[in-house]
């Protein structure tokens, strides 16, 4: 949309912990100081959670932390699509993950399925009740670096992947962090027709 040499997309990078001045941030790259958090999450830095984030939310540096709604507001990217979305949070992915697909406000994160306008503005469910979009239209490519194996989560997280359409197009495990215990995964979201061949 710019003149020769503007960047086409927007790239943003959230980390709470100032990685961006350890790394170069260059023109298009737009860096934001807090993580995410999930929607329904009140003590931020609670360890009991399998998605442990292991950091305080304090006020001398707030905002440390923001649900993905509240991210996707601020932005101005309701209702828009995402080309690729890449999560690399040490945990915080089995916290967050049913947030990424809760586009409207009527089902209380559950995720049930709706049918959107695509004008960005407002989702209708099938049942004729319509909602305001809170989050964003569709992520076409979802790119998740999982940790661990948490049981109670591990199957809902592969299961919501294909409830919203989502193949795995590539795998690759990472030995060297977490214990070996962390696999990259690349999702490729598909139309709804082709699951029920």
């Amino acid at each position: 949309n710019g003149g020769a040499g503007t960047p086409f997309c927007e790239i943003h990078v959230f980390d709470p912990d100032g990685w961006h001045e350890k790394i170069f941030v260059g023109d298009g790259i737009h860096y934001h100081d807090w993580g995410i958090v999930h929607q329904y999450t009140t003590d931020y830095s609670n360890s009991n959670s399998p998605g442990q984030h292991g950091r305080s939310h304090t006020t001398e540096n707030e905002p440390k932390f923001k649900t993905f709604q509240d991210t996707v507001k601020e932005l101005g990217h309701v209702g828009h699509a995402l080309d690729i979305m890449k999560v690399d949070c040490k945990l915080c992915e089995w916290d967050i993950f049913q947030d990424w697909f809760d586009h409207g406000g009527g089902d209380g994160g559950t995720g049930t399925s709706r049918n959107t306008d695509g004008g960005g503005g407002n989702e209708q469910h099938d049942s004729g009740e319509v909602d305001e979009v809170k989050g964003v239209h569709i992520i076409h490519q979802l790119l998740v670096e999982v940790h661990g194996t948490p049981e109670t989560r591990i199957n809902a997280f592969f299961d919501k992947m294909r409830d919203e359409h989502y193949v795995i197009f590539h795998k690759e495990p990472n030995t060297q962090t977490f214990g070996g215990t962390c696999q990259d995964y690349a999702f490729l979201k598909l139309r709804p027709d082709f699951f029920k061949l």
